[in-house]
């Protein structure tokens, strides 16, 4: 894998809108946040516009993402919010110019398009992590804000973290590359070039307090189609909506009923509640009894 380069204090964050559109007001909260932490956010004006549901055509989205990549002074990027229309980015994309130009890049939701992209297609680290115009602009607790900035400046790895409230369906121990993110996003990609590869993989999976009966439909439809046979552990988000904690328990433990691989629940990542940031593509070790993960390696360089 290529691990893009540290962040140093003072670099430059490009912001882009590959998915859908938001408020002005929310973006600058966004990007004060970004200087908080000693970075300068560049953006476009552009980043404004509107097509239907999306910011602007596809070919402004990706040429935006394109530029970012390409441009020298830019040393990560961002995303403003997820919403759709970055799947429609993928074909259209340069693949040579991003793995010629790697780089921090952080989002989550429909961006889970790109992430997977990234790790994929280009072999490069990406970070299911928060957006500008979301929880940066919401506020990220103390804890959210020292991962993040400790994932993309540290060059060794981060080791072992608790994750308080964390909840185990299945003990167990899993050592594996981490990926994953937004369920719905990843059943829409089957079938597709783009379709996530899980073999190995520790796989994380978090959606907008889906009904059980949805989530069901697609862990099941993941299942047939042999995407969990290989897996070597599952962490679950805030995925289920509040009040239906037994049921979404009692749901995965019988569509993983013939697994042995441990499956933890309620990491504080994605769209349920909580921002934590997760590096797709390095290594990284689970423990079901103890509700730890460990990073095995840096997810920069």
């Amino acid at each position: 894998m290529i691990k893009p380069k540290a962040l140093k204090k003072g670099d430059k964050i490009g912001i882009i809108a590959p998915s859908g559109v938001f408020g002005r007001g929310l973006f600058e909260k966004g990007l004060e946040a970004i200087q908080n932490m000693g970075f300068l956010p560049v953006w476009n004006e552009e980043i404004f516009s509107k097509t239907r549901y999306m910011a602007g055509s596809d070919e402004r989205r990706k040429t935006e993402l394109i530029d970012m990549f390409k441009n020298k002074d830019i040393k990560a990027i961002f995303c403003a919010r997820g919403g759709y229309g970055a799947g429609r980015l993928l074909p259209l994309l340069d693949k040579e110019t991003i793995t010629s130009n790697p780089k921090i890049f952080v989002g989550y939701s429909d961006i889970c398009f790109l992430l997977h992209y990234l790790e994929q297609q280009c072999s490069l680290v990406a970070f299911h992590g928060p957006m500008v115009a979301g929880d940066l602009a919401r506020g990220l607790n103390p804890y959210e804000t020292e991962l993040l900035s400790r994932l993309l400046t540290m060059t060794k790895p981060l080791g072992k973290i608790k994750i308080d409230n964390t909840g185990v369906i299945r003990e167990g121990n899993g050592e594996g590359t981490l990926t994953g993110g937004c369920l719905s996003i990843i059943v829409s990609s089957m079938g597709t070039p783009f379709e996530l590869d899980t073999k190995g993989k520790i796989i994380f999976l978090e959606d907008t307090n889906e009904e059980i009966y949805r989530l069901d439909r697609m862990l099941t439809q993941l299942k047939m189609a042999g995407k969990f046979n290989k897996v070597k552990g599952i962490i679950f988000g805030n995925i289920y909506k509040s009040g239906e904690e037994e049921q979404f328990i009692e749901m995965v433990s019988e569509v993983f009923s013939d697994s042995k691989m441990p499956i933890l629940y309620r990491l504080p990542a994605g769209h349920g509640g909580g921002a934590m940031t997760l590096p797709f593509g390095i290594r990284v070790k689970i423990d079901g009894k103890k509700q730890k993960i460990e990073f095995l390696e840096s997810a920069v360089s």
